[in-house]
C-alpha cells in the first residue's frame, strides 16, 4: 500500500469507524467534494501523522487554514469572494503600475496576467494597509519572508494565482501572528543556547557564529529558504495542521536538527547567508531531519494538534 492510499484508508477509517469498509471510500468523498463537511480537528489530526498525498496537499491546506470552508452550503459563495478580492487587489496593483513585468505597461487591465511572487507579496501588502512595523530591518524581513513563502506556493500551486495569493498570505499571516518580535527572540535565543552546548566539543569553534546566524529570519519564513521544495512541503503539512505552541515547538526542533546535520560543513559556509547550506544536504537527508523531528515532538509527548471552534 503506497502512502497516498495509507492516509486515505487511516483518516477514512477514523471518519466511518470500521476499518473493513475503508477501501471503498476515497479521501475527496471526505474532505473534498463540494457537498461534503468536514471535520478539521481530525482533518488535522491526520496530517500531522501520516503523509499527505501531493494531489490532495493544496485542498486540505486551503481547508486547515480556513481558505475554503467546511460547510458545503457556504463553500461556492466563500471562493467565490476569495476570487473576487484577488482579482481586485491585482487589478489595483496593475493600475498603480507597481507588478513586475514591464511588458505588461501596455497591456489592458481585464487581459490574462500572472502575477509573480514579488506581485503576491504586493498585493497583501496592498490589502494590509495598516500594517505596522517597529523598523526598516522588521519590515524588509517581513517582506522577504513573505516572499520565501509565496514563491513555495507559486510552486505548489502551479498556475492558479488566486490559490497562490490566499494560501501565502493565510500562511504568512499565521507565522506572523505566532512569532511576535518577543516570541521569536525567546525561541532563537534557546536555540542559540542548545547549539553552543551542542558544538561544545568543537574546541577550535567560535561560539559567536550563531550571532550572525540569520535564524530568526528561517523560522519567520517557515523553513523557506532552508529546505527544498519536496521537504519543505512535509514540514509545512505538519505546521499547517499543528497548534501555535507546536509549531514554535516543531520549527524550532527542526531548525536545530538541521544545524546540528550541517555540523561537518559548518565551517566553510558563508554563516550570514539567508539559504545557508541550502543544496548540501541531500533531499533524503532533509526528509530525516523533518521526520526525526516530528517524531521526537510526538514521542515527548508535546504535539499539540490544531483544535477549531465548531
Amino acid at each position: 500500500m503506497d502512502r497516498s492510499n495509507n492516509f486515505r484508508t487511516n483518516y477514512v477509517g477514523r471518519m466511518v469507524g470500521d476499518k473493513a469498509e475503508c477501501s471503498r471510500f476515497q479521501i475527496e468523498e471526505q474532505i473534498l467534494r463540494e457537498d461534503s463537511d468536514v471535520d478539521l480537528t481530525k482533518l488535522a489530526q491526520f496530517a500531522f501523522k501520516h503523509y499527505v498525498p501531493k494531489v490532495h496537499r493544496v485542498p486540505i491546506w486551503k481547508l486547515l487554514l480556513r481558505v475554503s470552508s467546511t460547510a458545503p452550503e457556504v463553500r461556492k459563495d466563500i471562493t467565490e469572494h476569495r476570487i473576487q478580492e484577488a482579482e481586485v487587489l491585482l487589478s489595483s496593483l496593475r493600475a498603480m503600475r507597481l507588478n513586475t513585468a514591464r511588458s505588461d505597461d501596455n497591456k489592458e487591465l481585464d487581459t490574462e496576467y500572472q502575477p509573480t511572487a514579488v506581485d503576491i507579496v504586493r498585493m497583501i501588502k496592498l490589502g494590509n494597509e495598516t500594517e505596522e512595523h517597529d523598523n526598516d530591518h522588521a519590515l524588509e524581513m517581513d517582506f522577504q519572508a513573505k516572499l520565501a513563502i509565496a514563491e513555495q506556493m507559486s510552486i505548489i500551486c502551479e498556475s492558479n494565482w488566486i490559490d497562490t495569493f490566499w494560501l501565502t498570505k493565510v500562511f504568512d499571516e499565521l507565522l506572523s501572528h505566532i512569532f511576535t518580535q518577543n516570541v521569536l527572540t525567546e525561541v532563537v535565543d534557546n536555540l542559540k543556547n542548545q547549539l553552543i552546548k551542542a558544538y561544545a566539543e568543537m574546541n577550535d569553534f567560535d561560539k559567536f557564529i550563531w550571532e550572525n546566524m540569520p535564524m530568526n529570519f528561517w523560522i519567520r519564513c517557515g523553513g523557506a529558504v532552508v529546505f527544498d521544495h519536496e521537504p519543505l512541503l512535509n514540514l509545512w503539512d505538519k505546521v499547517c495542521s499543528s497548534a501555535d505552541c507546536g509549531i514554535i515547538k516543531l520549527l524550532s526542533t527542526v531548525i536545530y536538527n538541521y544545524l546540528i546535520e550541517l555540523k561537518p560543513y559548518l565551517a566553510r559556509l558563508q554563516i550570514n547567508d539567508f539559504a545557508l547550506g541550502k543544496g548540501i544536504l541531500s533531499i533524503k537527508t532533509q526528509n530525516a531531519i523533518i521526520k526525526s523531528s516530528i517524531d521526537s515532538i510526538l514521542q515527548s509527548g508535546k504535539f499539540c494538534s490544531k483544535k477549531y471552534e465548531i
